[in-house]
Formats: structure tokens, C-alpha cells, sequence
């Protein structure tokens, strides 16, 4: 593990015991997630075999497996897995499995071996190596799978003019930088919807869905409360272009194709 990814993997390991307060207190985050599982819902046909990277405190495994899903949730903190086998006990489910896997070791998955895939809230961000990451995932799901991810994206509004107004240039533009940016004590990678598209496209895999969130609603790093008529015009927009490629944030839906469209004519 490089030196950005233990740095990274110290500070979940740090804040695992207060994370679940941390993200409930944020209004935003609960717009956020209920897109997110609705998503997950609507493209995971129940009994679905998933695994979910990044998984965290477990909040989202847990729910996809009160829905009757079979989930393995993987996570490099240890910390986070701890909180997350916990919550499981407390719901007393048996069918979720946690396991301390980092997104550098995804090569181990076997062939075809899940339904489906998702990784939210901003995990992948995290990834120096975005083209490995696809190839690993798009050969761990079957023909037909659906792969879900949420991420900071690359080029976001609310960056380029909040910041640039303030003359902070160099944070305005600073995601734009294919080398990485630090970002909140973190060395983080920022991908666009686009390119996305084609680093999956090259592994067998083609976009079905892209949502922006917070194009129009203020981002954390803005001190401003969210307002209701703001946040309803979004979800309104958030499918739409160019809107679903300016946000903070992105949710992709990609599927891998069957055999039939991998075959030639």
C-alpha cells in the first residue's frame, strides 16, 4: 500500500467511531442516499448477489441486505468493519458477509462472481489507477450486471465560481489535475463522467444512468443552508445535460454486456 492510500486509510481508521454521527447530521447527505438506494433498488432484481466496495460503517450493505440481497462488503478499515459486524449482529442477519479488502486488491475477485457492484460515497476517489479498478470490476461481474458508483467529480460549478470569486484560484481549478489534488488533509483523484464512460467502455461496459448532485444545492464547503425549492428544481434536473455533469458529486449506473453483444455479426 503506497504511501497517499495508508494516509488515507488513517484517517477512516481515526474518525470510524463518530462517522455514522458525522454523515447523519448532514441534511444533504440524506437526499443523497435515498437517490443512492433508490438506484440500488431499482437495479438489483431481489434475490441479487452484491458486493459493495468501500462499505464502510456497513449502513447500505445492511439495508440491501434487509431487502433479501446476499452482500459482501469489503472495506480497508478495520475500524469501519468493526462497527459495521456489529450492526449486523444487532439486525441479526445472516446473509452479509464483511470482509477487509482494499480497492488496490480487487485482482482476487473471481470471475463473474456477483450480480452487481456499487461503491458510494466518494470511495473510488481514492483510486490513482482508475483504468485497473474497471478491468477488475467489470471481470467480477456476470454478463448483464449492473455497477454502481458515487464520486466527487472532476469538474464541478460550484467550485469553479465559489472559489474562483474568492481569487483562491488554485483550489477553483485544483480537481482538474489528472495527478490528484488534497483535498480535506487527503490526496484524492477526480474523474468526469466522461471519462468514466470510457475507461468502462474498454472493459465491456457502457453507462445506463448519470445523476449530478449539487449543481444547484451548495456542497459542504459552502457555509449556506439548502433550500427546499433549490434542492426540488435539482432533483428535477439532476438527469438532465449538461446538469448531471457539473454537480460535486456523481452517481453512475453502468452494465456490463452480455455475450450476444460481444459477439461479432
Amino acid at each position: 500500500m503506497n504511501g497517499q492510500r495508508v494516509e488515507i486509510l488513517d484517517f477512516y481508521q481515526r474518525i470510524a467511531g463518530c462517522y455514522d454521527e458525522m454523515i447523519n447530521a448532514n441534511e444533504k447527505t440524506a437526499i443523497v442516499r435515498t437517490c443512492i438506494q433508490n438506484e440500488l433498488l431499482i437495479n438489483f432484481p431481489i434475490p441479487s448477489k452484491l458486493l459493495e466496495l468501500n462499505a464502510g460503517t456497513g449502513t447500505d450493505a445492511i439495508f440491501m441486505a434487509k431487502q433479501g440481497h446476499e452482500v459482501t462488503a469489503t472495506d480497508f478499515s478495520s475500524n469501519m468493519l468493526d462497527i459495521a459486524m456489529l450492526k449486523a449482529t444487532h439486525e441479526k442477519l445472516s446473509n452479509i458477509t464483511f470482509k477487509e479488502q482494499s480497492l488496490d486488491d480487487l485482482a482476487i475477485l473471481q470471475s463473474e462472481a456477483f450480480d452487481g457492484v456499487y461503491s458510494i460515497f466518494d470511495g473510488i476517489n481514492s483510486l490513482s489507477n482508475l483504468d485497473l479498478f474497471a478491468k477488475n470490476i467489470s471481470r467480477a461481474v456476470r454478463p448483464d450486471g449492473r455497477i454502481i458508483l458515487h464520486f466527487l467529480n472532476r469538474f464541478s460549478i460550484w467550485d469553479i465560481v465559489y472559489y474562483g470569486l474568492r481569487g483562491k484560484f488554485k483550489r477553483s481549478v485544483g480537481k482538474l489535475r489528472k495527478t490528484g489534488y488534497r483535498l480535506n488533509s487527503m490526496h484524492l483523484y477526480f474523474f468526469s463522467p466522461r471519462e468514466i464512460e470510457l475507461v468502462f467502455s474498454s472493459h465491456g461496459c457502457y453507462v445506463r444512468k448519470t445523476y449530478g448532485f449539487s449543481f444547484l444545492l451548495p456542497p459542504d464547503f459552502v457555509s449556506m443552508k439548502s433550500n427546499t425549492y433549490l434542492a426540488k428544481i435539482e432533483l428535477w434536473l439532476q438527469k438532465t445535460y449538461p446538469f448531471r455533469n457539473w454537480g460535486e458529486h456523481v452517481l453512475m449506473t453502468l452494465q456490463k454486456k452480455s455475450y450476444e453483444q460481444d459477439s461479432p455479426l
